[in-house]
């Protein structure tokens, strides 16, 4: 069996990556937008052709929308390779100089989709760090009550701010976190015995 060749397009030359990067700025959001009902689909498709009839009249060489799609993918994974790098090489610790920060074309990138570099905070992350306001305290925090959600709560305004979506608020007039063992008794429903044994 023989085996087929793939058909190599030819390499792209900093001036058209330059050029890409510039008609990308215009319809990154429509093309980086996660949605993918008909609509947005139709949007995106738009958006593709868009750029490749702009760039194929602005560029010497003509490139498929293939080529122009597989562009994006390895220009964002290289983003994405040199960020995480630099993020990796400024928390080493012993000393030394800084490491020399990302390229001009690199933090373009980054600007047109941001939503790809946000990093997600994790308490039990080794490299999670706490900023408290001034008005606010941390609950994890505090050694006067035991932990029931994470979150935040404001002094002031006894307003609770958590920080995931699975937490347990008792309301009361102050900010409580505990609940005795007797509270907890008292809220259980008590079903007469007849519902019991049926």
């Amino acid at each position: 069996m023989e085996k087929v060749k793939r058909n190599r397009a030819p390499n792209w030359e900093q001036t058209e990556k330059n050029l890409f990067r510039e008609l990308m700025k215009d319809e990154v959001t429509v093309i980086e937008n996660k949605n993918t009902d008909t609509n947005t689909n139709k949007a995106k498709v738009n958006a593709w052709s868009n750029v490749l009839n702009r760039f194929n009249e602005l560029n010497s060489r003509e490139r498929s929308l293939n080529e122009l799609k597989q562009q994006w993918r390895v220009l964002k994974g290289e983003t994405k390779k040199c960020i995480s790098t630099y993020q990796h090489e400024l928390k080493k610790t012993g000393g030394g100089p800084k490491p020399p920060s990302p390229n001009q074309e690199i933090l373009e990138i980054v600007d047109m989709i941001p939503n790809e570099f946000t990093t997600d905070e994790n308490k039990f992350d080794s490299n999670y760090v706490v900023v408290p306001s001034d008005n606010t305290v941390d609950i994890l925090e505090s050694k006067e009550v035991e932990p029931c959600f994470s979150g935040n709560v404001d002094i002031k305004s006894n307003q609770v701010e958590p920080e995931s979506s699975c937490f347990k608020v008792i309301q009361s007039e102050t900010p409580s976190c505990t609940t005795s063992v007797d509270e907890k008794k008292s809220l259980k429903r008590k079903l007469p015995l007849s519902e019991v044994t049926k």
